[in-house]
């Protein structure tokens, strides 16, 4: 015989039919706000994860050259010739999404711990920003075990210690899904604004967040086509993915387009 302990069967009444088969007191639900304690040493636990002792951190060609050339692009500024990011191993200049974000710390100073510093900490961040997109999408609890986990998970605490340009996709790779999700919440949202900038923005960080312009344009599509789109916002958020896109495009423009070509052979 099967027993069931965390089910308490009954007669579906003519109010609620589904109470025929509900959780029983003590079972737990996705929609229960975790206590802010407990939140706040997951979030804790994530940064101390990725903070301490950074200077024992990996640092070899890859990091040197980040540094080397967001420290170039604040000497030199921007000229008509565009920007372009970091060479890779198959040729390929990167789009300067990584120099953006570098360019902060570059203004101040070359020494290697700050930009340690500051990467690591949107990978801490990035736990906090997990716990409010489950909130954000109606499950709380859901959101709370995902941002534990991801506060311990040893390969996002290994990329988190590193100055790479992937280490900063998983931050606004779940900055742009909390985005996309209060604007598919809520009808003709400002939130698309940011949903859009954030799509351009993931693409030039690193190659591999370009199946995100694709997510977007296909949400966009279907936001328009249901008649829930924030047009006006919509339309900033392109102009201002494309402003950003500016510089890269200039360096395209020049090379003939050598490295997207590259990309996909």
């Amino acid at each position: 015989k099967l027993r069931y302990r965390n089910l308490r069967i009954g007669r579906p009444t003519a109010a609620n039919p589904s109470d025929s088969v509900r959780p029983a007191r003590g079972s737990s639900d996705i929609k229960t706000t975790p206590r802010p304690y407990l939140l706040l040493a997951v979030v804790i636990l994530g940064a101390v994860l990725r903070l301490s002792a950074l200077d024992l951190m990996e640092f070899k060609n890859d990091e040197v050259a980040g540094i080397v050339l967001a420290r170039q692009t604040i000497r030199s500024g921007l000229g008509r010739e565009g920007l372009a990011g970091m060479m890779r191993g198959a040729g390929i200049r990167t789009p300067p999404g990584f120099l953006y974000l570098l360019s902060p710390v570059a203004v101040f100073t070359a020494s290697p711990l700050p930009y340690a510093y500051w990467v690591a900490l949107f990978g801490a961040a990035s736990v906090f920003i997990l716990f409010l997109l489950g909130r954000e999408l109606g499950a709380p609890a859901a959101g709370f075990w995902s941002a534990a986990f991801l506060a311990a998970h040893p390969w996002h605490i290994l990329y988190s210690r590193k100055i790479w340009a992937q280490s900063l996709l998983p931050f606004f790779a779940l900055l742009f899904l909390l985005a996309l999700a209060r604007a598919e919440r809520s009808a003709r949202s400002r939130a698309v604004f940011w949903a859009i900038l954030l799509a351009s923005l993931i693409w030039q960080v690193h190659y591999s967040g370009y199946c995100v312009l694709f997510v977007c344009a296909a949400w966009l599509a279907a936001s328009a086509f249901r008649r829930r789109l924030n047009y006006p916002w919509a339309a900033l958020g392109v102009a201002a993915g494309a402003l950003l896109l500016l510089p890269y495009a200039l360096y395209l423009r020049g090379s003939g387009g050598e490295d997207i070509l590259r990309s996909f052979r």
